[in-house]
């Protein structure tokens, strides 16, 4: 008998099953994957282990998984448990790096990691609040020409993806 459920977790590459054991004679497990609910779908896995990592996922597909505990006498089924494989917005760390020249504010910023569809950065001119965004695109540079002297700008850079953005810490500099 197999009592309880498919434990899952996930990370946006893969799937990791795993099961209680089984009492009684066991000759083998075997895991099952649908993407249907109630479904019990196709054999991914078949040994003695009572874990497996499902690395054939794709993001946004919510699985659903059974297993099973076999022997002489034929199988007996877990409950079945789903999970979704969601996306991560890309990981953008530091700030802004800033710098002036005679007629411009000239902004950079580090790579980010993970999945990066584009690049923004925001400007403002009170601390802590994003502002407007005065660039979109594949650069992790801008030079942006619409300044005035005397004034302090704040710049906060952002990296996206179809899951999200996440800010950068953000700097701040004088236009002399």
């Amino acid at each position: 008998m197999l009592d309880g459920g498919v434990n899952l977790g996930t990370t946006d590459t893969s799937i990791t099953a795993s099961w209680r054991e089984a009492t009684g004679e066991v000759s083998y497990y075997a895991l099952y994957r649908s993407t249907a609910s109630g479904t019990k779908g196709s054999q991914m896995y078949s040994g003695d282990d009572r874990s497996y990592e499902d690395t054939d996922v794709a993001v946004g597909t919510t699985y659903y998984y059974t297993a099973s505990a076999c022997n002489d006498y034929g199988c007996a089924d877990s409950d079945q448990h789903y999970i979704e494989i969601k996306g991560q917005a890309p990981v953008l760390d530091g700030g802004v790096n800033l710098g002036t020249t005679d007629t411009s504010i000239t902004a950079s910023w580090r790579e980010a990691t993970g999945e990066v569809s584009y690049y923004a950065l925001y400007r403002s001119t009170a601390s802590s609040t994003k502002g407007s965004q005065v660039y979109s695109g594949a650069s992790r540079s801008y030079e942006d020409t619409d300044v005035a002297v005397g004034t302090t700008y704040y710049y906060t850079a952002s990296a996206c993806n179809d899951y999200g953005c996440e800010d950068s810490d953000q700097h701040f500099i004088q236009r002399m």
